[in-house]
């Protein structure tokens, strides 16, 4: 999942959340096995207290009851109180801010890079090597050539 909003009313199978790089999930946890089955490498694991999620879920589920006659949504809202104890928030783990790539920063992180590299006794870092980088090759070439 990578944005958006999803109710499971279901089971889960094990790993559920693996790669869950945004978005929000609320679980409803009738067997208490959710946190066995969870991924957490990327995702919290949280009660559904705040107000607005509350009355949010809430609203999703008579919803759902309208437009399916949900029998077990039904019988969550009658009891809403003690149904709310069933459910988990699961928010994606918060992450280091994104800041855009461009030419310039590369060549100041170069320039940087080599100024405490010869003052330092760190272990040089290796350079990144992930793919989500909005860097062309021919940008990312240039500030690292010497």
């Amino acid at each position: 999942m990578t944005g958006g909003y999803a109710v499971i009313l279901g089971l889960v199978g094990r790993n559920f959340a693996a790669g869950m790089s945004g978005g929000l999930a609320y679980v409803l946890d009738l067997e208490r096995m959710f946190h066995g089955r969870c991924n957490t490498d990327m995702v919290d694991i949280e009660p559904v207290s705040a107000e607005a999620d509350q009355v949010w879920l809430h609203d999703i589920l008579q919803d759902f009851v309208l437009k399916t006659g949900s029998q077990l949504a039904q019988t969550l809202l009658s009891d809403w109180p003690q149904s709310l104890q069933l459910f988990h928030k699961v928010p994606q783990r918060p992450t280091h801010k994104h800041i855009p790539c461009t030419t310039a920063s590369y060549s100041q992180a170069h320039s940087l890079y080599h100024s405490v590299l010869l003052t330092s006794t760190l272990p040089v870092p290796q350079r990144p090597t992930h793919k989500h980088t909005p860097c062309t090759t021919a940008s990312y070439s240039q500030a690292y050539s010497d």
